[in-house]
C-alpha cells in the first residue's frame, strides 16, 4: 500500500466506517467503498499521478447522497466525482461502447457480477463489485485494478470481462480546469508502475514488461521506497536519469 493505486483494503482505512443516513447495516470501507476507491484510481490513472485519495472520495460518496442504503455506491457518483476532479466521463451500458474506449486508453470503472465468484476470467464476485481498466496490454488482455485486492495490473481477457460487466464509466478528458494526461504523461501511481505500464502499452507482455523495469531498477538504482531513482547520476557526473544517457 502506498507504492501503486489506492485500496479499499488499505489497513490505514479499511476499518473506517462507511454509512450514510438510513443504513441498518454497520459498513466499512473495507467492505463497501469499491466504488470511490475504483473512481480515484480512474482519476489517478487519468492525471498519470496522484489525485484524490480513497477516504475523501468515500466521503463525498456519502455527503452527496452516493451511497446506496446497506449498500455500495450509485453510479451516479462517478460522474459527479470525475467532474470533481477535473475531469469528464461517460457512462454506458453498451458492450461495444465500453470496450472502443477502453482500446482508446480511456481509464474505466468497471461494475459486474459472476455468479461463479472470481476467477481468473473475471474479478467479479457473487455480489456486484467496481473495478478499474487503466488499458491494455498487447495481447487483448484488459489491465484491471481491483480495489479489493493487494495486487496490481491484473489481466483478463476483455471479452470476459465485459461479458460480466452491467455498465462502465470512462474517463474522457479533462473539464475547463482539469488536466488529464492523454498523449502526454505517464500512466500510474508511482515510477516503477509508469514504467512497467509504458511497456504493456507498448506490446510488450507482462513479464517483459517486468524485467525491463528491473532492469532500470538495476541501472538508476532504487530510492527508500523501493522506486527506480529518477535522479539517478552516472559515476562520470555526466549522464542523468533513469538511464543515465550521456
Amino acid at each position: 500500500f502506498g507504492k501503486g493505486y489506492d485500496k479499499q483494503i488499505d489497513p490505514a482505512i479499511a476499518n473506517i466506517r462507511f454509512n450514510a443516513p438510513g443504513d441498518t447495516q454497520y459498513q466499512t470501507i473495507g467492505d463497501s467503498a469499491c466504488g470511490p476507491a475504483a473512481a480515484v484510481t480512474a482519476v489517478k490513472s487519468a492525471f498519470g499521478r496522484g489525485a484524490g485519495d480513497v477516504l475523501n472520495a468515500s466521503k463525498f460518496a456519502i455527503s452527496g447522497g452516493y451511497k446506496e442504503k446497506d449498500g455500495g455506491t450509485k453510479p451516479d457518483f462517478f460522474k459527479d466525482y470525475f467532474n470533481k476532479q477535473g475531469l469528464n466521463s461517460s457512462m454506458s451500458y453498451n458492450k461495444s461502447e465500453i470496450m472502443n474506449n477502453i482500446k482508446s486508453g480511456r481509464p474505466t470503472v468497471l461494475m459486474g457480477s459472476d455468479s461463479n465468484g472470481v476467477s481468473n476470467k473475471t474479478p467479479y464476485g457473487k455480489n456486484p463489485h467496481y473495478v478499474t481498466v487503466t488499458g491494455m496490454d498487447g495481447r487483448g488482455n484488459a489491465i484491471v485494478q481491483d480495489p479489493e485486492s493487494k495486487q496490481d495490473n491484473q489481466l483478463y481477457k476483455i471479452n470476459s470481462l465485459l461479458n460480466k460487466s452491467s455498465f462502465g464509466v470512462s474517463v474522457t478528458g479533462r473539464s475547463k480546469f482539469g488536466r488529464s494526461k492523454y498523449g502526454r504523461g505517464l500512466r500510474g501511481g508511482c515510477i516503477n508502475e509508469q514504467a512497467y505500464n509504458y511497456f504493456i502499452d507498448h506490446g510488450l507482455s507482462a513479464a517483459a514488461a517486468a524485467g525491463a523495469v528491473g532492469n532500470l531498477m538495476a541501472e538508476a538504482g532504487t530510492d527508500s521506497s523501493g522506486q527506480i531513482k529518477a535522479s539517478a547520476v552516472e559515476s562520470n557526473g555526466e549522464g542523468v536519469g533513469i538511464v543515465q544517457w550521456s
